[in-house]
């Protein structure tokens, strides 16, 4: 199965594309970097640890296929063993959204927010598990490769479930955490840009702090809760 299948794109470019030395098309490409890779990924599987499920997928191939297309630098650090390890008891791996998001002043460094879902065997257990994070993607002489898969994680799907203090169904209350505004007297929303139906995941609140105007990006992940992937300060606002 293609991941354009089933991939939703969405590529947000929040900060000043000349301030930083990168554009949207920098972003862009990067972006789609990461789909090729997850398309190579496909549906490569740990058979070792799935033997019990019977055939799987399609093996290791795509997996070591995968590998081989990452930045020299985090291979590296990371050998291929140690990337098996990495997708342990995987069986399916479909990738639910990117975000593109300009977050240096080097222009061959771009971070994509990404959410996956991941069909795999945890201790002999089927399960489905859901990964999200950012990808740092470095521009190499053989084009945009993946250099850190660190920052991805699984979604703490449990704790969230009685949090009394930021409500994650709220993307108001999410932006407002984000930018540590203590109460609702100490910022205002001036502008809420939601997506308009389920397909779309990104949003876009603007809102007024003690330093100045920020908009955050916000993406909604698969269970409706949101999470923060960009702030921009407007110009001649000060960031703390």
């Amino acid at each position: 199965m293609k991941a354009s299948n089933w991939v939703v794109t969405l590529i947000c470019c929040f900060r000043c594309a000349s301030a930083l030395g990168a554009d949207e098309t920098t972003v862009q490409t990067a972006v789609e970097a990461v789909h090729g890779w997850y398309e190579t990924l496909g549906d490569g599987s740990d058979q070792e640890h799935l033997k019990e499920f019977g055939a799987v997928g399609h093996g290791i191939g795509p997996l070591a296929q995968a590998y081989g297309q990452l930045a020299a630098d985090l291979q590296k650090h990371m050998d291929r063993d140690q990337f098996f390890v990495h997708f342990r008891g995987l069986a399916r791996m479909r990738l639910l959204q990117t975000h593109g998001v300009i977050s240096t002043a080097n222009e061959n460094y771009v971070q994509v927010f990404v959410e996956e879902e991941r069909t795999m065997a945890i201790e002999g257990i089927p399960a489905v598990a859901w990964f999200q994070g950012f990808l740092s993607v470095t521009k190499t002489a053989d084009g945009w490769k993946i250099s850190s898969l660190d920052d991805v994680k699984p979604e703490n799907i449990i704790s969230t479930l009685d949090d009394p203090v930021t409500k994650h169904s709220d993307p108001v209350d999410v932006a407002l955490a984000r930018l540590q505004c203590g109460s609702p007297e100490d910022c205002s929303v001036l502008k809420k840009t939601l997506p308009p139906n389920s397909a779309e995941r990104l949003g876009r609140l603007t809102i007024q702090t003690p330093r100045g105007v920020a908009t955050v990006g916000l993406a909604r992940l698969h269970n409706g809760q949101w999470t923060p992937v960009d702030v921009e300060m407007e110009t001649g606002s000060v960031s703390k």
